[in-house]
């Protein structure tokens, strides 16, 4: 929601306010209620299981910067719970389950400081596995050179800020090509 205001601002401003003052609700509310839905909900796991929580909150605490300009979301990245569920320099891919290398790569899009040096470096991995001829490129690809996360997340492209990363991620392949 917090990223849908942003597309909003300038066209609907009531509306964006409306989805920034319901994003912010969420956000507080999913970190007081800590958890794995398809634990409590177990008949979704089947079709839609999760593996964690903390990505969700640092990817919301990401975007809620990014349309605040709040410093107190960016504390929240880069404090204990960036140190609790970042998982700096191992996430590989972005997907609907995993969202720690899109937050990371979000990270870059403003100049935030020193805060989210890690953040950064993760991203950058990331980024630089994407380019099949980097020293770190990913071995996950088809006999096409078709990166299998890359498709794997195409096709689970049903919510709009998945879109919006990948672009980001892909305006940040250019970093790599100095390596």
């Amino acid at each position: 929601m917090a990223s849908a205001s942003l597309v909003f601002k300038e066209a609907d401003s009531t509306y964006s306010s409306t989805l920034l003052k319901h994003a912010k609700q969420l956000f507080t509310f999913a970190d007081k209620h800590r958890g794995i839905y398809s634990e409590n909900i177990p008949e979704v796991a089947t079709y839609y299981n999760s593996t964690g929580y903390g990505d969700e909150l640092l990817w919301a605490a990401a975007w809620l910067y990014h349309a605040t300009g709040d410093n107190s979301y960016l504390q929240y990245a880069t404090g204990q719970n960036g140190e609790d569920y970042a998982q700096f320099g191992s996430p590989t891919w972005f997907s609907w389950d995993n969202k720690l290398a899109g937050t990371q790569a979000k990270g870059l899009s403003s100049s935030y400081g020193s805060g989210l040096q890690n953040y950064r470096k993760t991203a950058e991995a990331v980024m630089c596995g994407l380019l099949p001829d980097s020293p770190t490129a990913t071995e996950s690809r088809t006999d096409s050179n078709v990166l299998l996360h890359l498709l794997l997340v195409s096709l689970s492209l049903f919510h709009f800020p998945y879109l919006i990363n990948i672009l980001l991620i892909v305006s940040r392949l250019s970093r790599c090509l100095s390596l």
